[in-house]
């Protein structure tokens, strides 16, 4: 099997993309989110938001507190549950991550291509997560969320603009392969030649993924063999 679009580079998410579900990232967020409230003996209400970081709903959370009291506990929340929210996902990177069946196959496929992975998480989970799949080697570079050559995490531009410049093609000969809204933000504003939002789940799209992919700006793909080609 070959990858679509000859010649080009490769520019993909390993975590909800390649590997880790969205339903087990919801799992580990309130995991850590049960334990901090045990440990601070305080309720946080936020849900957990598929696609985006929880930083922004923890910031806006903290200032709505009533007091400076309340605003300083609140902030102290969020700093314990960051500590126990990496732990608990580089203890899953390092014990627990499988791929999806469709995975294994578009990473050999792209072996013989320059291949970039960028994700929204630290380096040191990424590469314990490569580790574990047996696909060391793979992906010529990785631009993590702690990448000091990115403007800004996903949704900004700059992680795939980053990566599409590293296969050496820039992103005008490049695909890029996301699921979330925040990727498929990063991509069309990148300007990224081929876009592809994998949507995997049986319920309702996010209607701006939806709205961009009737706009022709991204497409949308139900797995990875879409990708591949006899």
């Amino acid at each position: 099997m070959e990858i679509i679009h000859p010649d080009y580079g490769c520019v993909s998410d390993l975590d909800d993309t390649l590997a880790i579900s969205e339903s087990l990232k919801e799992a580990i967020y309130y995991r850590a989110l049960e334990h901090t409230q045990q440990e601070q003996d305080m309720q946080c209400p936020l849900k957990y938001n598929p696609g985006f970081s929880t930083k922004p709903a923890f910031k806006k959370w903290i200032e709505d507190g009533a007091s400076d009291t309340e605003r300083n506990k609140r902030s102290e929340f969020y700093d314990a549950f960051q500590i126990v929210y990496m732990q608990a996902k580089e203890d899953f990177y390092r014990n627990e991550v499988t791929a999806f069946e469709d995975a294994h196959p578009l990473v050999a496929a792209i072996a013989d291509r320059p291949a970039v992975l960028v994700s929204s998480n630290p380096l040191s989970h990424l590469q314990l997560g490569i580790e574990r799949l047996g696909w060391t080697g793979a992906f010529d570079h990785i631009v993590a969320v702690d990448d000091p050559r990115i403007e800004a995490p996903k949704p900004h531009k700059s992680p795939f603009v980053v990566g599409a410049d590293l296969t050496g093609h820039g992103v005008g000969r490049c695909f890029g392969i996301g699921d979330s809204l925040a990727d498929a933000r990063s991509m069309t504003d990148a300007e990224i030649a081929h876009g592809y939002i994998v949507h995997r789940e049986n319920g309702d799209m996010n209607p701006e993924v939806a709205a961009l992919a009737e706009a022709g700006r991204i497409k949308i793909i139900r797995t990875l063999e879409e990708l591949l080609v006899e």
